[in-house]
């Protein structure tokens, strides 16, 4: 399929415990294969704007079938999420799980082990059953002729459960594929896109003029949910290797900035276009005040003498002085450029001279055009 990539593993074996898993993925989110291949589990990582995605797709077996092999996914998946999410990805997996997990938690009125180890995992991992919540639409994800039931799930990280929008299990048919299963679809909205470069664009919060700061307060309160178990399962694993503050800070950004989406917004801001008189020259005079600007910070931060702090502050007063006289010359050379074309050109210019006057208008200057 045209703009989509497949990714798929086939467990070998043959009868009807054998089986397949694969998926589509869009050539945008630039999808990578993430780990090995087992015919059982397959992950796919894409990405989702400013954050990794880790799309996974399981096949288990069906109940009392090659149950040693079913115990030892389990535990390869509760290893290979917890992994994931300490590297700060949001975790959103499906398939076929055939596991019936009981009713009231998303499941149909049965019970039995595969779907006890399906819990028992899905609690451990920290992870929410959308088949369970309320943004779920449809129940049952198997029917055959009289009979039917719920063996297939979608899970996601509980902390970004937020950005589900949506689920539907077509249990009514109406998307048919030809299967006794039923079409699962799921919604998810990953906050603000990645900006193209060529776009020349930025995000800005949109904190101008609010007062009222409740939306953000509840988001924080939402995203902050399970902080201390992810601190303790994250410090557990990685303590040892003196990666602990970085994890936990960057996990704890995540977090906080993901709430100031939801409960603050953000709107892109496209720069005015570059001035006739911005060149290379006043780049690099900004250049050497930033340069400068750092050093008077460091011998600050530093507590460096007196009269160290006083010369790195009179170095960069000169620089500072320097870019505003670049800057006022550019503008004058611009502005005598722009009126000598007027000139030579007469009405042919005429848009231009309406562009400048109006440029300048609300300005005061010194300047007068003589009109010939």
């Amino acid at each position: 399929m045209e703009g989509y990539k497949w990714f798929g593993d086939g467990r070998t074996g043959g009868g009807k415990a054998s089986g397949g898993i694969g998926m589509l993925v869009r050539e945008s989110l630039r999808p990578q294969m993430r780990g090995g291949r087992d015919g059982a589990v397959l992950w796919v990582e894409c990405n989702g704007g400013r954050r990794k995605v880790m799309i996974g797709v399981v096949y288990s077996n069906p109940e009392g079938v090659r149950v040693a092999e079913t115990k030892r996914m389990y535990e390869k998946l509760e290893q290979e999420v917890k992994e994931m999410r300490e590297q700060g990805k949001m975790i959103l997996m499906m398939g076929d799980f055939n596991g019936r997990i009981g009713a009231g938690r998303g499941g149909d009125e049965v019970i039995n082990a595969n779907g006890r180890r399906f819990l028992a995992w899905s609690t451990e991992c920290n992870l929410a059953v959308l088949n369970s919540g309320d943004k779920c639409t449809g129940k049952w994800t198997w029917s055959s002729k009289d009979k039917q039931s719920t063996i297939d799930y979608m899970v996601v990280s509980k902390e970004d459960e937020h950005w589900v929008t949506k689920m539907t299990v077509d249990d009514e048919g109406q998307m048919d594929v030809g299967s006794d299963y039923c079409v699962l679809k799921l919604e998810v909205d990953m906050g603000r896109p990645e900006l193209s470069k060529t776009e020349n664009a930025r995000w800005k919060w949109k904190v101008d003029g609010r007062e009222d700061w409740g939306e953000y307060q509840a988001a924080v309160t939402e995203h902050m949910e399970g902080w201390e178990y992810w601190v303790k399962e994250a410090t557990a694993s990685r303590i040892e290797h003196g990666e602990i503050v970085e994890v936990v800070w960057e996990e704890w950004k995540r977090r906080v900035t993901s709430a100031a989406e939801k409960g603050i917004g953000l709107k892109k801001v496209v720069p005015a276009r570059a001035k006739s008189w911005w060149d290379d020259e006043i780049e690099a005079a900004i250049k050497e005040r930033r340069r400068s600007c750092k050093s008077l910070r460091r011998a600050q931060r530093n507590s460096a003498s007196r009269s160290e702090i006083g010369k790195a502050w009179e170095d960069y007063k000169s620089k500072r002085r320097v870019v505003k006289k670049i800057i006022r010359r550019k503008k004058e050379e611009d502005r005598a450029r722009t009126l000598r074309l007027i000139q030579e050109n007469g009405g042919a210019r005429c848009k231009l001279f309406w562009a400048d006057l109006k440029r300048r208008g609300k300005k005061k200057s010194g300047c007068i055009m003589e009109i010939r």
